[in-house]
């Protein structure tokens, strides 16, 4: 998931749905905010993996985040306000990025498929993990916090998600 501060969510919309059009193959946009398409994986440099020369179904959509309580102008909850101090603001936006598929090549195209949604529309990835993991991501560049309860998490940009993607061992917890 992206977490996103927007004033105005118009822009993103459109930064949003240029760079999804430029890496699908089929694209649908049901109502504004919603897509529903699917990317070679080859045209966001993933190679070499069974699935590679077919095109992988994803859904993204862009809602308003969670609202906070508006006589403390804090989260309502404690994994609200985890969020917080994991990626650095109070969004008032996000990104759902949902692979409809679970091959490992699926994990691959959605890691680099958010990292460019990020670098068009910005945003901090709420990077959950397993326990095993912590240590594989450790020296990774681009994590902006992490946290450990109520389990293991990285607020990451997209230059984490390529370097993690790249390293074995990857795998997004879903």
């Amino acid at each position: 998931m992206i977490e996103l501060a927007l004033a105005d969510p118009e822009p993103a919309l459109r930064r949003l749905r240029e760079f999804l059009l430029t890496v699908s193959e089929r694209f649908e946009n049901p109502r504004p905010g919603a897509y529903d398409f699917g990317v070679p994986p080859m045209r966001l440099g993933v190679r070499g993996q069974e699935g590679a020369d077919h095109p992988r179904p994803f859904l993204v959509i862009l809602v308003a985040a969670t609202p906070v309580n508006a006589e403390t102008a804090q989260p309502d909850d404690d994994d609200e306000q985890g969020l917080v101090a994991l990626i650095g603001f109070d969004p008032t936006h996000e990104v759902e990025v949902v692979a409809m598929c679970n091959d490992p090549i699926d994990h691959q195209v959605a890691a680099f498929l958010t990292a460019g949604i990020m670098d068009a529309i910005g945003g901090i990835a709420n990077v959950e993990l397993r326990a095993d993991q912590v240590a594989l991501v450790a020296d990774l560049p681009g994590a902006v916090g992490r946290a450990e309860k109520p389990w293991a998490a990285v607020g990451a940009t997209a230059e984490f998600l390529r370097a993690w993607a790249a390293r074995s061992g990857f795998r997004l917890v879903k």
